[in-house]
């Protein structure tokens, strides 16, 4: 709001380069970054971009001793590190499974694919796993195309060696992304990620976006989901869809 208070004022004010009696040209469209966004910590309960509908194809037991639990974090290791050529069979054996999981609200052919940034600002010739999992969607036919509108700008800290209480909130997550001067004519966006755990990353992300594609539905698709809560998982494939939205403290809760 104070933003736009000003842009207001400063739409009637002549710089002293201007001739009298002209008109200054007007300003150059501005894209809005993270800080103009949130005035403070907390987004509303009954924000309309909330919740934000996600989906996942894989889960992932942190400390889960069984078999499919030591499979999970070897399967996990692999998608963040794209090992041995890991995201592309993942994405491959979803397609051909596709019809049978309950993905089409986050995922097809008419979706367009952005994907969530690293943690830090990416290195030059880095490895981006959102972005190859986002790559690899759209040449099996799950996206319409790809589109990197969302970067990050200063380092936050990993959701994977975060401990309680010291995960990254969605505001901080906001406060270090901006948006790339990117347009699409998107019918629907889907945010793509390697993991979600609790889904502050996503829910930033959705936000921001909504700056930029106000009439445009925002979903999200991570390839694993972090079942931290429960000691061990019966199969690494669960293919499911829910929610993320904010409790009172402005955290992020998903569910499943």
């Amino acid at each position: 709001m104070t933003f736009m208070i000003f842009m207001f004022f400063m739409s009637f004010m002549c710089p002293p380069s201007c001739p009298p009696g002209t008109s200054p040209a007007p300003p150059p469209p501005v894209i809005p970054t993270a800080p103009e966004l949130w005035e403070t910590p907390r987004v509303a309960h009954d924000d309309p971009r909330l919740p934000l509908t996600f989906g996942a194809y894989l889960a992932y037991s942190p400390r889960g001793i069984a078999d499919a639990s030591r499979i999970s974090r070897s399967v996990c290791y692999g998608i963040k590190h794209d090992a041995g050529g890991t995201i592309e069979r993942t994405v491959r054996r979803l397609k051909r499974e596709f019809a049978a999981t309950p993905l089409a609200s986050v995922l097809g052919p008419r979706m367009t694919l952005v994907p969530a940034p690293r943690s830090a600002p990416l290195l030059p010739g880095g490895l981006w796993p959102a972005r190859r999992i986002a790559d690899e969607l759209v040449k099996v036919g799950l996206g319409r195309e790809v589109l990197p509108a969302v970067t990050r700008t200063t380092p936050v800290g990993r959701s994977a060696v975060a401990g309680a209480g010291m995960r990254v909130s969605p505001h901080e997550h906001l406060a270090s992304m901006a948006l790339e001067p990117l347009i699409a004519d998107a019918v629907q966006l889907t945010i793509v990620d390697d993991v979600v755990t609790r889904g502050a990353t996503l829910l930033a992300m959705a936000v921001l976006l909504t700056t930029r594609f106000r009439d445009v539905p925002i979903t999200a698709f991570a390839v694993v989901r972090t079942v931290g809560l429960q000691a061990e998982i019966p199969t690494l494939i669960q293919p499911c869809v829910g929610t993320i939205c904010l409790d009172e403290l402005a955290c992020a809760v998903r569910q499943p």
